[in-house]
């Protein structure tokens, strides 16, 4: 990565720790958002959304915890795991959110800028590519997504 092991180790715990503590506000903001307009399909039922959110969460708080066990996970490896998780969480969110998802599409540029400007430009040209994948994913199979092509 572009930093050297002590710099890229404590990028890595702050980076958990933002995760953290920002990661319940855009869990209440989603499921708010959620429970305004609704979930993308009819079908899609409570139990999935909370599925979703207990494996945000779990998704969190296990970035957090390798985040202090270098010795279990180096930190070049969380770097790449979180760059790429990331994203797919939140292609995960925006499959299910329905047309709440076109309120919280922002957050594929926030994480991309984050790991860039705390990590360095290698994790954010992953972090990238994983959003652009993602997000085509998401376009290519969601129906409000194909209703909506702006």
């Amino acid at each position: 990565m572009d930093k050297l092991d002590n710099e890229l180790v404590e990028s890595v715990r702050a980076q958990a720790v933002l995760r953290l503590r920002f990661g319940l506000v855009v869990l209440a903001i989603m499921l708010g958002t959620l429970a305004y307009w609704g979930p993308t399909h009819a079908e899609t039922h409570v139990l999935e959304v909370l599925a979703v959110a207990a494996g945000y969460i779990a998704y969190n708080v296990a970035a957090f915890h390798f985040s202090r066990r270098t010795d279990l996970v180096p930190a070049q490896a969380m770097v790449v795991a979180t760059a790429i998780g990331d994203p797919l969480v939140l292609s995960v969110w925006l499959f299910i959110a329905g047309h709440s998802s076109l309120l919280i599409v922002g957050f594929y540029l926030f994480t991309i800028l984050g790991f860039g400007f705390r990590i360095g430009a290698t994790a954010m040209h992953i972090c990238q590519v994983a959003s652009i994948v993602g997000l085509s994913v998401v376009t290519w199979l969601s129906p409000i997504w194909h209703e909506q092509p702006f």
